[in-house]
Parts: structure tokens; C-alpha cells; sequence
């Protein structure tokens, strides 16, 4: 594949921005796919409202709507915002590290995954006591480029090498005994066998059974794509296409909570206070940067966990704000009364502007974190300039960008539980008192974990409160990955689910307690 070098229109001359750029790329041709992908849920709904509202007006009206969701809302910042990197995939070409190898490894996923995933099991003929070991072929089908480590078990002894007609004890061949393990790895100390595999793509292996009985050998293959970075590219074209599928479905099932969603995120992006934010957030992530944190060596551990901080706390005030401005402030203005007089009932009312304002803070998290994914990615590459003993190369900087995507997910997570909590409060009392309520709950949430485990073995008393607290405080701590950032693990779709699921479940508590106290409030 080389028809991607053909048609790039530029081409990079610093190796530092083939470095930083790539991982940005991969992300680009995702978002690309994503908008490929909308655009064909998008042209499907409509298709068949058209044919159902020839039989109802109703769904003439949910057709008119389908259409404005594309032109004004989140939907219409979102577009705007995937199109352009949308654009990067292709003007980006000349910028990115051999982008035809990228894409031949998306390619490959499913190969690679069946490589690994079964141990390969093969008959071993013995040899006579009178003949010398011959070859014995077995089929297999590996990538150089892909292959981490082979192990290999046999229950008799064999020589195992890519080329045939090897002389027995050649450094090419792998010596496996008898009711052994043994290991050939790329980077491996003990195994010195690094000819094994001289080819780009091995599909014969030859075995040399050294004893005289039948024996059966196991082959585990550890693959990986030549590119992993290309493993971003489904992903984020899936996410792109569940943010349209999901406000597509709201638009569509819901159009009365839409229409007050819409209202909500049209008042609160129309304010300097949103841009404000997106604006000082951005100036804050790419200045942390060129920031010395002076630890010795932690300084990309740094930047992650306070740039991770930065947007969940800035979104959960724009959370805050919105709430208040929203609800407490068009309930005490009357305007709330003016929206209740027309066919909307007050739980859509409420969740339409909980909606909205999840909306609303989704894309300063969007904005603030592709800004942040682009600082990571460069960090690296600023790091090997100060310490000759940072790597820098476009697998790292995608490592190290991928680590933070989940903390971002999470800090989002955690944003919604907090406007939840938000909104209900503001549902009786003004902006100050939510601020100071909300910060409390911010606080404690974060304690929560600390004040169960030091309230262990102590006066009934003290552990009373401490499982109180706990009970009724959301744990905001499982929402941060300073952990795992430290540790250097990526965090896993499991962890996601879980904390999605309990995001889920605390903020249908709070919304059920702000249907609750809105319900039996005056709004006269």
C-alpha cells in the first residue's frame, strides 16, 4: 500500500512533527469514519421518518427536527469541530510516520487477535536411532513485525528454526527439552535466538524431533500490531458516532425535554463565561507544557494528572453555573412559570435542563480535551529535548496520549454526577448556596475513601458517620486515575462500565430527589 504517500499535498521536513503529528492523525481518520458513519444513521432516520410521516404529521415534525439537529445545538460545534480534523486526515498525510502501514494494520486486527488466541498444537514424528532428525514442517502464519514472544512446550526434545537444512545446535534453531518451557521473545536476554524469525511473514516453522517417540508440540504466539496506534482509529469512530446516535435518539423519543435542552445549551454557550473557560483552559493546558515540575523525570506524570484536573474542575463549574442560571435563576425570574405554561410537564422541564447542561459541559470536554490529547502527544517530544533519557517516537507519544482518554471519560463522569447534584439544589436554593453546598459535597466526595478507612476501629460512633458519609457522599475518588498514572496502566473498559453505571445511578438518585422538590414547589 503505497497510495497514501501518492496523493499527500505536503510533507514534513522536522522529524519532531512526523513524531507528534501521527497520533493525532490516527485520531483524525477516526473522526473522519465517525462523520462517515453519522451521515449514514443520519441519511437512515430520515429516510424513514420521510416514509412514516405519510402517515402521521407527527413524524413530519420529528423529520424537521432530525434536519435542525444537524444545524444548531452541540451537534452543529461537534461537526464543525470533527470536520476539521476531519480535513487533517488527508492534508496531514505528509506529516505522519508511514500512515500506509498504519492503516494495513487496521487491516490486520482481527488476524492478530486470532493469532494469539489459541495455542498452536502440532504431532511430532520420532526419529529412529539409526537416522539423523529431519525437518518436519508445520504450518503457522505470523508477521515478523508482529509477533512479541513465542512459547514453546514439547514433550520431547526438538529443535525449532524458520529455515530448513540447519545443522542440529545452530544459534538460528531454538532448543527445546523435553517437558520444557522456553521463550523466544524480540527483546528477551535469556533466548538468544533472534534469527528465528528473518522474514516478514513466516508461514512454515521446522521442528527436529531429537528423540526417538512421538511428541507434541505447543506453540503460544503474544501478537500485537506492527502499529498499535491504529487500534484508535475504530474507537474513535465509534465514539463520534454514538454522540450523534445519542442526540439523534433524544431529539427523536423526546422532543419536548430536546426542545428545553436545546434552549438551555443555546443560553449557556451564549455566554463569555462558557468561552471564557474553554479559552482560559486552553491557554492553561498548553502553557503546563513548557512548565517545569521539577520531578526529576515525572514530569509527562505531572502534566497528566493536573491537566486532567484543570477540565473536571472547570467543567464542573461551568456545571454550576449553568445550573444555577438555568434553573434557580428562571424559577425565582418566573420564566420557568412562562416555559411550564405550554405543554411541558416539570420532569421534562428539570431533565431537559440537566440535559442541556450535560450537553453544554460535553463540549467544553471535547474542546478542552483534544487540546489536552495534543499536549500529551507532545510532551514526550519536549522531554527528550531537556533529558536525553526520555524516548521520543510516535508509538510513545500515542502510548502516553491513549493513557489520559480514559481519566477524561471518567472526569466527565464525574461532572454529570456533580450537575446532577446541582440542579436538584438548585431546584429551592440560589447560586451561592450551591456553590457552597456542591464544593462541600466536592470535598467529602473526594475524603470518602479516607474517612471510611480511618473510621475503621474506632467508636461506633466515629464509624457511624464515616459509613454515613459514605452512603449518601458520591465517591468522586473512583473517578481519578493519579493511580494509574503513576503506574503507568491504562485503565480498562471494565472500570469504565462500572463507573458509568454508578455515574448512572447517582444521578437518577439526584434527578429523582429534584423531581421530587420541584414538584411541590410555588412557582407563582
Amino acid at each position: 500500500m503505497e497510495i497514501l504517500r501518492t496523493i499527500r499535498l505536503f510533507e514534513a521536513t522536522d522529524p519532531t512533527q512526523i513524531t507528534w503529528l501521527t497520533p493525532i492523525w490516527v485520531l483524525s481518520v477516526g473522526m473522519l469514519l465517525g462523520l462517515i458513519g453519522a451521515g449514514l444513521l443520519f441519511g437512515l432516520l430520515y429516510l424513514v421518518l420521510t416514509g412514516l410521516a405519510r402517515v402521521s404529521p407527527t413524524f413530519e415534525r420529528r423529520r424537521e427536527m432530525l434536519v435542525d439537529s444537524l444545524f444548531q445545538g452541540p451537534l452543529f460545534f461537534a461537526s464543525i469541530i470533527f470536520a476539521a480534523f476531519a480535513v487533517f486526515s488527508y492534508l496531514g498525510l505528509g506529516f505522519v510516520e508511514n500512515p500506509d502501514a498504519v492503516v494495513e494494520s487496521l487491516g490486520r486486527l482481527n488476524a492478530v487477535r486470532a493469532a494469539a488466541a489459541d495455542p498452536l498444537k502440532f504431532e511430532i514424528e520420532g526419529t529412529p536411532r539409526d537416522q539423523a532428525p529431519q525437518d518436519q514442517a508445520v504450518p503457522i502464519d505470523v508477521r515478523r513485525a508482529e509477533i512479541v514472544s513465542m512459547r514453546a512446550e514439547s514433550s520431547t526434545e526438538v529443535d525449532i528454526a524458520a529455515t530448513p537444512d540447519l545443522p542440529l545446535g545452530s544459534p538460528a534453531a531454538m532448543r527445546v527439552r523435553a517437558n520444557e518451557e522456553k521463550v523466544w521473545g524480540k527483546n528477551s536476554d535469556v533466548i538468544g535466538q533472534a534469527p528465528l524469525f528473518d522474514e516478514a511473514r513466516v508461514e512454515t516453522l521446522y521442528v527436529k524431533n531429537l528423540g526417538v517417540r512421538d511428541g507434541t508440540l505447543t506453540l503460544t504466539f503474544q501478537t500485537r500490531l506492527a502499529h498499535p496506534e491504529a487500534t484508535s482509529i475504530p474507537i474513535t469512530a465509534l465514539f463520534v458516532l454514538a454522540i450523534y446516535a445519542i442526540y439523534f435518539l433524544q431529539a427523536l423519543l423526546f422532543p419536548k425535554l430536546s426542545a428545553v435542552a436545546l434552549a438551555t445549551f443555546k443560553s449557556e454557550t451564549s455566554t463569555a463565561f462558557f468561552w471564557l473557560l474553554i479559552g482560559l483552559g486552553s491557554v492553561a493546558l498548553v502553557t503546563s507544557l513548557y512548565m517545569p515540575f521539577y520531578t526529576f523525570g515525572y514530569d509527562i506524570k505531572m502534566l497528566k494528572e493536573t491537566g486532567l484536573t484543570l477540565i473536571m474542575v472547570l467543567g464542573i463549574l461551568q456545571a454550576l453555573w449553568s445550573a444555577s442560571q438555568s434553573v434557580a435563576d428562571e424559577v425565582d425570574g418566573k420564566t420557568a412559570l412562562t416555559v411550564l405554561s405550554k405543554p411541558i410537564s416539570r420532569a421534562s422541564f428539570i431533565l431537559g435542563k440537566l440535559s442541556g447542561i450535560v450537553w453544554t459541559t460535553g463540549l467544553l470536554f471535547l474542546c478542552l480535551g483534544l487540546v489536552f490529547l495534543a499536549v500529551v502527544a507532545y510532551k514526550p517530544i519536549h522531554e527528550s529535548g531537556e533529558n536525553a533519557a526520555v524516548e521520543a517516537s510516535a508509538l510513545v507519544s500515542w502510548q502516553e496520549m491513549v493513557q489520559v482518554v480514559p481519566g477524561i471519560l471518567l472526569a466527565f463522569m464525574e461532572t454529570i454526577v456533580m450537575a446532577s447534584i446541582s440542579v436538584a439544589i438548585s431546584t429551592r436554593l440560589p447560586f451561592l448556596a450551591n456553590f457552597t453546598i456542591c464544593g462541600a459535597i466536592y470535598v467529602l466526595g473526594h475524603l470518602t475513601p479516607l474517612i471510611v478507612q480511618s473510621s475503621v476501629g474506632n467508636f461506633e460512633i466515629v464509624a457511624f458517620f464515616g459509613r454515613l458519609i459514605a452512603t449518601i457522599f458520591p465517591a468522586l475518588d473512583h473517578f481519578k486515575i493519579d493511580g494509574a498514572i503513576m503506574k503507568d496502566v491504562v485503565i480498562g473498559w471494565d472500570y469504565l462500565a462500572i463507573s458509568g453505571v454508578y455515574c448512572v445511578i447517582y444521578a437518577t438518585i439526584a434527578m429523582l430527589l429534584a423531581l421530587t422538590s420541584f414538584e411541590n414547589r410555588d412557582l407563582a
